[in-house]
C-alpha cells in the first residue's frame, strides 16, 4: 500500500493505530514524518493485534451502523490499558481512510453527555463523606438566577433515591443536585484531575450532564475512567514504548510516561462497585457481556 509516497506494506494494516503511532513520533520524540517512515527507526507499542483486529471488524460491518437517509453514522473506539496508559486499539472512523487524517477518536471533541456524571459528581462526592447508599433529592428543581430546571429522562421523579441508584438509572436530577451540594468548585476540580479540559465557561451546574463548551475526545474519556480501573490512579495515554534508530541508539521520549494518584483506592473499588450495576440493571443493561463483569457509565447527548 503505497500511502502520501510511502510504502507502508503489511504494517499499514491498522490505519489508525499507525496514523496515532507517527503522530506520537513526532509530538513526543521529536522525529519528523518523514523520518518516521524512511529511516529505518525501530518503533515499540501497545497495539493488541487481536483487539485492533476484532474493533475493525466491527466498524467494518454496516450491519453494526444506523443509517440516516440513507447516510451511515460516524464513530470511534479505542481500548486502553488502564493500569499504563498504552493504547491497544483505535478505530478512529468509518470509510475510508485517509493518511494521517481526522481521527474521531483522539481529534473529536463532543459533549460526553451522562459518561461524566461519575467523574465530576459522584466521585468528589464519595471523597466528601458521601455513601454509596446516601439519599439524593429526586425532584424537579430550578437552580440560579437563569433557572436552571434539569429533568430526568423519563420525566418522573420520586423524591429520594440512593446514590447507587441514582448513578445506574442515569437520572439528572439527584446529579445537579448532589453537584449543587458538594460545590462546583469540587466536581470543576475533579474533571480537571482526571485530566479532562474543562473552560472556564464550563463552571456551571449542566457539567453534571456533561455540558462542555468543547467537549472531550474519546481517548480523553478512556483515560480518565483508566483511574477507577487502577486504583485511583491517572495514567498517561500513550502509544509507542520505545524508538531506536536505525543505529539502535534509543531516541528518549520528551515527556514521561507515569501515573499519579488522583483519588484514593477507596474511592475508586466504590465507584467501580457502583457502575457494576449499570450493566447489571441500569442503563446499559442491554450491552451486558456474558462471561465476564463489565463496569461503567452509558451518556447520551440530551438537550434540557
Amino acid at each position: 500500500m503505497v500511502t502520501n509516497g510511502y510504502d507502508g506494506g503489511d504494517s499499514y494494516k491498522y490505519p489508525y493505530y499507525f496514523d496515532a503511532v507517527i503522530s506520537e513520533a513526532i509530538q513526543e520524540y521529536g522525529l519528523t514524518e518523514s523520518e518516521v517512515m524512511n529511516n529505518g527507526y525501530k518503533i515499540y507499542t501497545t497495539l493488541d493485534q487481536a483487539q485492533q483486529s476484532q474493533l475493525q471488524r466491527v466498524f467494518n460491518n454496516d450491519d453494526n451502523f444506523p443509517t440516516s437517509n440513507g447516510t451511515g453514522v460516524q464513530a470511534a473506539t479505542i481500548a486502553m490499558n488502564p493500569k499504563t496508559g498504552g493504547v491497544q486499539a483505535v478505530v478512529g472512523g468509518r470509510g475510508e481512510h485517509v493518511f494521517r487524517g481526522y481521527n474521531r477518536a483522539t481529534q473529536m471533541r463532543r459533549q460526553p453527555g451522562s459518561t461524566i456524571k461519575p467523574i465530576v459528581v459522584y466521585t468528589p462526592a464519595l471523597e466528601k463523606g458521601y455513601q454509596f447508599d446516601s439519599d439524593l433529592q429526586d425532584k424537579l428543581a430550578s437552580y440560579g438566577s437563569n433557572h436552571y430546571k434539569p429533568k430526568n429522562y423519563s420525566n418522573t421523579y420520586r423524591g429520594q433515591v440512593p446514590m447507587y441508584e441514582a448513578l445506574y438509572e442515569s437520572l439528572n436530577a439527584p446529579a445537579v443536585w448532589l453537584l449543587n451540594k458538594i460545590g462546583l468548585n469540587a466536581g470543576y476540580k475533579a474533571a480537571q484531575e482526571f485530566g479532562l479540559p474543562v473552560e472556564k465557561s464550563d463552571k456551571n451546574l449542566a457539567l453534571a450532564l456533561g455540558g462542555m463548551t468543547k467537549g472531550v475526545s474519546p481517548q480523553q474519556l478512556a483515560r480518565a475512567y483508566s483511574a477507577f480501573a487502577a486504583d485511583g490512579k491517572l495514567p498517561t495515554a500513550h502509544y509507542i514504548t520505545k524508538i531506536y534508530d536505525a543505529s539502535g541508539q534509543e531516541i528518549p521520549r520528551q515527556t514521561k510516561i507515569e501515573r499519579h494518584q488522583i483519588i484514593s483506592n477507596q474511592v475508586a473499588d466504590q465507584m467501580t462497585s457502583m457502575m457494576i450495576d449499570v450493566f447489571k440493571q441500569g442503563t446499559g443493561v442491554s450491552a451486558k457481556p456474558s462471561g465476564y463483569t463489565l463496569a461503567g457509565k452509558t451518556g447520551t447527548r440530551i438537550r434540557d
